[in-house]
């Protein structure tokens, strides 16, 4: 899959490597789960593809079944990043906007 093209000035710095909280449809329902920005520079000014991978879940089912996956953004998911207030300083980011089902991707698929 190509990668999707948002605006996103300074994502390299901000985002990449962080881990971050975000809520995916899933079986009918949406569940909250984690994962870790990577940040792609593509050509033009502030122009990056932001995907989260590494995506883990506290529950077991879920955990199974987002393992191998990778969740490439929007410009309106990556408008809705906002700072997490974690009182441990693990997380750093929320994104507010929900995933649905068909941004899911395979990390076997190119």
């Amino acid at each position: 899959m190509k990668p999707i093209p948002v605006i996103c000035h300074g994502a390299k710095e901000k985002y990449d490597g962080k881990l971050t909280i975000l809520r995916v449809e899933m079986r009918g329902r949406l569940v909250t789960i984690q994962g870790v920005f990577r940040v792609l520079q593509l050509l033009g000014e502030g122009e990056v593809s932001l995907y989260i991978d590494d995506l883990r879940s506290a529950d077991p089912s879920i955990a199974a079944s987002i393992e191998d996956y990778r969740i490439h953004m929007s410009q309106g998911h990556a408008d809705s990043i906002e700072p997490e207030d974690d009182p441990l300083g693990l997380v750093a980011w929320m994104v507010e906007l929900p995933f649905e089902a068909r941004t899911h991707l395979s990390n076997d698929a190119t």
